[in-house]
């Protein structure tokens, strides 16, 4: 009987939420001195970032900002989806096989879904044996109870976050995280067109709903829901959700929450975003270094045309890998009238809960090691695919190679400057032997080291990208770790649009980005687009201040529109369908 693996997309544009701040703290403190400055504080986080989500008068930002306790404030913003991508399927078994068999894939692990909700009583979600642990199931109010499980263990939803239409509880009425969670943990059962299942069945999953029914949530919501997760012990967290106006890492309060979510031991996986086929596309928080940044490759190993390019602002190479996200048969709510309870969606929302799935076997196969050796497992043995690195990263997540891998490397990819860096590979199981080193184009200060503890090796590269490889004679795998050396060309070789939707009301204004970038994707400071336009009226264009390198715009649709951008010598042409 045919058994498929399932999946749905989810891309988001941003816009900002009136009134409403993260205030990031300089260390744990009391608050009241912010509430006499005008801050009404809704909600706190403690366990990643120290922060206050609060509601202040634009007349109260400055004593607020001001406040000696106070590091930065960021406005909240709207994330809503743009809409679905259909396209197919991967199987697994051959990891199940290499466990012991399905009803040992992800035992006792936790995965964490931080999404549109969980509807609870899908039959590919049902606890078939399964026993909430001690302690839990963990809900934020009582009402969300009915949507725990044997098999869901938390349910926590943030509509004190959002306005009307956001939805009352933990429940899913949009349907993408009950994809999302049976891709990563879903049970064999019976669907219209076949034997389904997911990833990890063995696996717990907690729902923290933070796009609501209406398809819109805050990073609010999303910041307190991460820390949440954390504290409700989450191995793996799954985001197969983004912005496209992705800042700096450095100036992304959600990206700092999961860098510090992966300082306390959680695997954190993210959907590179559906921004593509541009260079420079990835969206936040798939932009954070240390998660597992997942973009989409298309049943035939083609590159999906929708999925998140590097480079990566920051310090991070990403994407880091690929996953199938194309044509995925999925779970889909019963909750929302009409629903048959499944549908055939595609997008990196669909490769990130693969690979989520993935890291829960790895954990439960393979526990007491540190995150950053799960995440270099999991890249560092994926398969090559004829792609850059900036467009594939590793290439596509193999989880056999994975589970048989007996080498770690850190950092799983390097980002070369002209000063070179440090790689450290590492054995995680007895003594690797007699290791050698193959890497083109690059400078080595060794090419051979015994595998019996760790190896550090300086790298300088001689070459714009390729793959350091480590061989060893103890290990049947061997280490890949992908490089990409920036050299900045300075010419306009092409433009990216960030968010531009295919479709839209006639008479609706929309938002949308450009970047102007050259042949290795980084952007071409100073370069302003030309555009023209048929069939709408640009409203307002400039600089984003918070968003390196992005031309954003605002365009009235009157009718179908053509917009023709032209920078330097690089030129495109998009629409937009009016209905």
């Amino acid at each position: 009987m045919l058994t498929r693996f399932l999946i749905v997309s989810l891309s988001f544009c941003v816009s900002l939420q009136a009134g409403q701040y993260i205030v990031e703290l300089l260390s744990p403190g009391v608050d009241a001195g912010i509430a006499r400055r005008g801050a009404k504080v809704t909600a706190r986080t403690s366990r990643t970032v120290h922060t206050l989500i609060t509601d202040i008068d634009d007349a109260d930002l400055y004593p607020v900002a001001s406040h000696p306790t106070v590091k930065r404030l960021y406005p909240v913003v709207t994330y809503k989806p743009t809409g679905d991508v259909i396209e197919a399927t991967q199987a697994i078994s051959q990891v199940w096989d290499r466990v012991g068999g399905e009803d040992r894939a992800g035992a006792g692990i936790k995965i964490g879904i931080i999404d549109t909700g969980i509807d609870a009583t899908h039959p590919g979600l049902a606890a078939n044996g399964l026993e909430a642990p001690a302690g839990y199931p963990r809900v934020d109010n009582a009402k969300n109870r009915r949507h725990t499980s044997g098999k869901v263990i938390v349910a926590r939803s943030y509509e004190r976050f959002n306005g009307k239409g956001f939805g009352t509880d933990a429940g899913d009425i949009y349907g993408h995280g009950t994809g999302s969670a049976m891709i990563s943990a879903g049970v064999r059962h019976e669907a219209p067109e076949g034997t389904v299942s997911g990833v990890a069945p063995r696996a717990f999953v907690g729902n923290y709903k933070v796009i609501g029914d209406d398809a819109s949530g805050t990073s609010a919501g999303i910041l307190k829901a991460i820390d949440d997760a954390v504290a409700d012990g989450m191995d793996v967290i799954n985001l197969s959700l983004g912005s496209a106006f992705a800042p700096r890492p450095e100036d992304d309060i959600i990206v700092q929450a999961l860098e510090r979510a992966i300082d306390q031991g959680v695997i954190v996986v993210v959907a590179a975003g559906n921004a593509g086929p541009g260079l420079n596309s990835i969206s936040s928080p798939g932009t954070a270094p240390r998660a597992i940044t997942v973009g989409a490759h298309t049943a035939t190993q083609q590159l999906a045309w929708f999925s998140g390019r590097g480079p990566n602002l920051g310090d991070g190479l990403k994407p880091d890998l690929l996953a199938v996200g194309d044509q995925f048969y999925t779970a889909d709510t019963l909750q929302r009238p009409g629903s048959t309870g499944y549908r055939t969606v595609a997008g990196t929302s669909l490769a990130a809960p693969i690979a989520a799935g993935l890291a829960a076997i790895l954990k439960a196969e393979r526990p007491g090691l540190a995150v950053r050796q799960y995440r270099s497992l999991l890249i560092n043995s994926a398969t090559a695919l004829p792609f850059k690195v900036v467009e594939g990263g590793a290439g596509k997540l193999d989880g056999t190679q994975a589970l048989a891998a007996t080498l770690t490397a850190a950092p799983s990819s390097l980002k070369l400057t002209g000063q070179g860096a440090t790689l450290t590979v590492e054995p995680v199981s007895g003594s690797a032997g007699l290791c050698t080193v193959d890497a083109p184009g690059l400078t080595l200060s060794a090419t051979q080291f015994v595998g019996d503890a760790p190896f550090s090796l300086r790298v300088e590269a001689n070459a714009p990208e390729g793959f350091v490889t480590v061989s060893c004679e103890g290990a049947a795998q061997k280490l890949r770790v992908p490089y990409w050396r920036p050299e900045v060309v300075g010419a306009a070789d092409s433009i990216t649009t960030i968010d531009l939707p295919r479709s839209a009301p006639r008479g609706a204004a929309i938002d949308f980005g450009l970047r102007v970038v050259d042949t290795q994707g980084l952007v071409v400071a100073g370069a302003v687009p030309t555009i023209s336009v048929q069939g709408g009226t640009v409203l307002r264009a400039g600089w984003n201040s918070t968003v390196p390198g992005l031309y954003q715009l605002q365009l009235r649709v009157q009718s179908d529109v053509t917009l023709q951008v032209r920078a330097g010598s690089a030129s495109r042409e998009v629409s937009v369908r009016a209905y």
